[in-house]
């Protein structure tokens, strides 16, 4: 298993493998655009920093960089973070809870969260018809593309919501556990031997 594998799911259907491997799909998308904004914002700074150091000018579309990738970085960890399982969880009621109700009350969290960052998804579509007209001065690149980056985290969080719903119904241990993340020294969803 890979740092990108996902948990298994232990229903032995065709489900549990087509959840994985949106998951796998989900996961390596943030990563990818989190990996690639990360080195366009050091490359552009460096640039910048040599271009000022040897020329004693400034490179005006740098300082409207952060402002284009800063919300794709953010989104990409905060999807990164949903697929580990590493939000926030109240777990102190589900506890007190039989497993069985406990499961049945994670699953219709999920969906309720999915459906909310669907509407969330939705709602921004109009914020980026909105700010489409907009542009960077220099760069010249609408502001919707900024946006756009909140509505994509949103659908991904919604993706990542259902097939997390999916995992704690199709899987009798532990609800809380359907989404364990990397463990020190070991691999996604494993413990190190």
């Amino acid at each position: 298993m890979t740092a990108l594998s996902r948990p298994a799911v232990r229903t032995g259907s065709g489900l549990a493998a087509l959840v994985r491997i949106i998951d796998g799909t989900v996961l390596l998308l943030a990563q990818a655009i989190g990996a690639l904004v990360t080195v366009a914002l050091f490359v552009a700074v460096m640039t910048s920093v040599i271009v000022r150091y040897a020329t004693n000018a400034s490179i005006g579309w740098v300082n409207e960089l952060p402002d284009l990738l800063f919300p794709w970085l953010a989104m990409s960890g905060i999807v990164v973070a949903a697929q580990f399982g590493r939000h926030i969880v109240v777990e102190f009621g589900i506890l007190l809870m039989p497993r069985a109700m406990g499961r049945v009350v994670l699953v219709i969290v999920h969906v309720l969260v999915a459906a909310i960052f669907v509407f969330l998804a939705l709602e921004g579509r109009m914020v980026i018809e909105v700010t489409s007209a907009e542009r960077f001065p220099v760069l010249g690149l609408p502001m919707s593309f900024a946006y756009l980056a909140l509505v994509t985290g949103c659908v991904l969080i919604a993706v990542t919501a259902l097939t997390t719903a999916l995992r704690i119904a199709g899987d009798a241990g532990d609800p809380l556990k359907a989404r364990d993340g990397m463990e020190p020294g070991g691999q996604h969803g494993e413990a190190a031997s």
